[in-house]
């Protein structure tokens, strides 16, 4: 009897055993796992965002400047980014940028648009006028001896003088301020930033002046006045850039007339 129950117990562990055997996996529990079971997700590479040749400064570009070819470059940029009226290498033209006034300052590497290019320096004149203000154009002498030696520049300040000449009943000569602090907006066909500024402005035979419609008036009367000199005195930089207040209308008298 006790010789069964130790049978039965033997037999119990035996199975048991096999038991424990068959639900244990095979291999070592602590070993990691094959990498052929866990596979590494593939890493896509993401093709680079499409862009297009546009032109941008090859240079810090100031306003009333000319543009020439040496003063752009062609550049990537994103296409999703390129600015509205970009000058695309696929539709390359010279002619519409080549000789263009620049109408706002563009530092290197700014892209170059239609907005920022104003075409011809008349159409940079009148952009650049206030409202309300008018372009004249008054003579000078190439010589530079009514524009201080040929030392005024675009965008410097003058006074102009009236100077009339001896009169046939002998009254002596007569020279007066016209007007006061009007600033220059161009010497001859220089203005404002171009290339030529630096240039004395002995060979320029005009000078255009920001005005008022009065002013100008007064000035296209001057011109017309047969045997009167105009002339302009320029002012120092640390004087107030703000208009003087019209001087009023300039009476030529000749022979007891006005």
């Amino acid at each position: 009897m006790q010789i069964n129950k130790q049978m039965l117990l033997a037999g119990v562990a035996l199975a048991s055993g096999t038991l424990a055997f068959i639900l244990i996996p095979s291999g070592d529990v602590n070993t990691p796992s094959s990498p052929l079971e866990h596979p590494t997700p593939e890493v896509v590479a993401s093709a680079p965002p499409a862009s297009r040749e546009i032109l941008v400064a090859a240079r810090l570009i100031e306003t009333g400047e000319t543009l020439n070819e040496g003063d752009v470059t062609w550049t990537a940029w994103p296409q999703d980014f390129v600015p509205e009226g970009a000058f695309i290498r696929s539709d390359e033209n010279r002619t519409n940028y080549v000789g263009a006034i620049v109408g706002s300052p563009m530092a290197r590497g700014d892209a170059v648009t239609t907005m920022r290019l104003n075409g011809t320096k008349a159409a940079f004149l009148a952009s650049s006028l206030p409202a309300g203000r008018r372009a004249v154009s008054i003579p000078l002498d190439v010589s530079g001896a009514r524009s201080a030696g040929g030392f005024i520049r675009p965008l410097d300040r003058v006074d102009v003088i009236a100077a009339a000449p001896r009169g046939a009943t002998g009254q002596s000569a007569q020279a007066r301020i016209l007007m006061r602090n009007i600033r220059v907006l161009a010497i001859g066909g220089t203005v404002a930033g171009g290339q030529d500024e630096g240039q004395r402005t002995a060979q320029a035979d005009t000078a255009t002046l920001d005005v008022t419609p009065a002013q100008a008036e007064i000035l296209a009367q001057a011109v017309k006045t047969n045997g009167t000199d105009l002339s302009l005195a320029l002012r120092s930089s640390a004087d107030p850039s703000s208009p003087e207040p019209d001087q009023g209308a300039f009476h030529f008298v000749r022979s007891g007339v006005v």
